[in-house]
């Protein structure tokens, strides 16, 4: 099964991919965990699944509005010098996107130093489920003002093409071995 997560309900209303799952995870480390767990306790979810997380991102070095691949994931907390581990994700590049790593930070990031892309779930939602892709809409250059003014409607149409061509090509690739 597909299983798309992203962190607000205002993302959960752009997807359009009939074929999965969609959970809404909140924002945050402990929103992440506490709805994961608690989905994969209830049987909601199995870590066979394949998980697909889309939602914003702030980014110093993109446009608003590009659409990113991620490849990697890693938490970052400027007032701590502890290095994080890394950990890599299944990305595929399209047309659609480029593709870069990206920061999970504890909250908002607008900080001065040159991040691709910033967060707050993924890394915790990679600590969780092994089977993970993600692209990240860029909402923002690290400003809480940008954030406010963007307008994702023509980021979502591309999203939303990616993810029904992965969930859809993938779902093709098994019909009549497994039930489909």
């Amino acid at each position: 099964m597909y299983v798309i997560l992203v962190a607000m309900e205002k993302e959960a209303e752009y997807i359009q991919c009939p074929n999965a799952k969609v959970i809404v995870t909140g924002i945050g480390c402990k929103n992440v965990i506490k709805t994961l767990c608690s989905a994969f306790i209830k049987k909601k979810v199995s870590y066979s699944d394949t998980f697909i997380n889309v939602g914003y991102a702030g980014s110093s070095c993109f446009n608003i509005g590009d659409v990113v691949a991620v490849r990697s994931v890693k938490r970052i907390r400027p007032c701590l010098s502890v290095d994080e581990e890394t950990y890599p994700l299944t990305f595929e590049t399209f047309n659609e996107c480029l593709y870069a790593p990206c920061y999970t930070a504890d909250e908002f990031y607008e900080g001065k130093k040159a991040i691709p892309l910033v967060d707050m779930e993924l890394f915790f939602i990679r600590s969780l489920c092994s089977n993970l892709i993600s692209y990240k809409i860029v909402s923002d250059n690290c400003s809480s003002n940008d954030y406010n003014a963007f307008n994702p409607d023509k980021a979502w149409d591309k999203v939303n093409k990616i993810l029904n061509k992965i969930v859809n090509e993938e779902k093709e690739s098994f019909k009549g071995q497994q039930g489909y």
